[in-house]
């Protein structure tokens, strides 16, 4: 068998050249790919959320009525709103113009949850949910008890103190 020729070497390095660049887009789109629908504990910054239990949530009404609790019966419901929660992640100037529209329209709330020592902030504006770590997009029908908590604690403790 005789040297290989220099068409046959051509071919196979663009065959090889070919199926670096394939994989190397796979890869990429793997990563920068927006994903579906995740639980939140599946986002990298939020995996070991729910190690720790709900200790205390604040919850805050277009920042002027705020309510808070430490119910045992309300943080269960806390925790299991946080572990239904499917989010979506939005791009940042997707999420920027979203969140600031939201945030405009009546209804806007926040929800200071404490889970051990740590706080999360969710800043809540229709079905757009802004982070600590980002713009995501939620399904409300899942999500967390804001209205049933918030009006259970309010009858109970009244609401805070300005």
């Amino acid at each position: 068998m005789g040297p290989i020729s220099v068409k046959k070497k051509i071919k196979i390095v663009t065959v090889l050249l070919i199926v670096a660049v394939v994989c190397l887009l796979i890869t990429l789109l793997g990563i920068y790919w927006p994903k579906g629908w995740q639980k939140l504990e599946e986002i990298p910054r939020y995996q070991g959320i729910l190690d720790a239990s709900v200790t205390q949530v604040i919850l805050v009404e277009r920042g002027e009525q705020s309510v808070t609790f430490t119910d045992q019966d309300l943080l269960q419901q806390w925790e299991e709103g946080l572990s239904q929660l499917e989010v979506k992640q939005l791009p940042e100037r997707q999420g920027d113009a979203e969140y600031l529209q939201a945030m405009e329209s009546p209804g806007a709330r926040t929800a200071y949850v404490y889970l051990g020592e740590k706080e999360y902030n969710f800043l809540i504006g229709g079905e757009v949910l802004l982070t600590q770590y980002g713009y995501y997009s939620f399904r409300p029908s899942e999500g967390l008890p804001y209205e049933e908590t918030f009006d259970a604690a309010v009858q109970r403790h009244g609401l805070d103190d300005p």
